[in-house]
């Protein structure tokens, strides 16, 4: 009989980065592990920031892949709170879901990023985004994203 709230809306990131922690970077197992954890938990720049800080410190400087993972980590939480359920790559495009277009939030998104976007409606509404040749996607999710208004919507 008691209320448990409502269900934190997730975003699925299915794009072209590599996006791990390798064993050579973190030996152990048990502390990888608790890495993955403290990263899928990331909801806010100042959480991002204290997981890049805390494995500088225990491990030296991150890899790559382990960066990307915690920026995907981050722009997960920034798209949940736009209502964007979904952004997934097919070859040099990128499709940011949404169950209903919010004009209102993705104008943000589309001012980053002017003239590469298309707003679609219809079965699955979603935002359409065109990468230019040899582009990097997460780089300009990251652009569309990092943003100051998006991240106070």
């Amino acid at each position: 009989g008691e209320d448990i709230g409502q269900k934190e809306l997730e975003c699925l990131v299915d794009i072209d980065a590599s996006a791990n922690i390798s064993e050579n970077y973190i030996q152990s197992f048990g502390e990888r592990l608790s890495i993955y954890r403290r990263i899928s938990d990331i909801r806010t720049k100042e959480s991002a920031e204290d997981v890049t800080n805390e494995l500088k410190d225990r491990f030296g400087d991150i890899p790559v892949e382990t960066v990307n993972l915690i920026d995907i980590a981050y722009i997960r939480s920034l798209a949940a709170n736009l209502g964007i359920y979904e952004i997934k790559q097919r070859n040099k495009f990128i499709f940011m879901y949404q169950k209903e277009l919010d004009l209102k939030k993705l104008s943000c998104i589309m001012n980053q990023i002017r003239g590469r976007t298309v707003l679609k409606s219809g079965n699955k509404p979603h935002l359409l985004i065109k990468l230019f040749d040899n582009e990097n996607s997460l780089d300009l999710i990251k652009k569309a994203f990092y943003a100051e208004r998006v991240g106070n919507i």
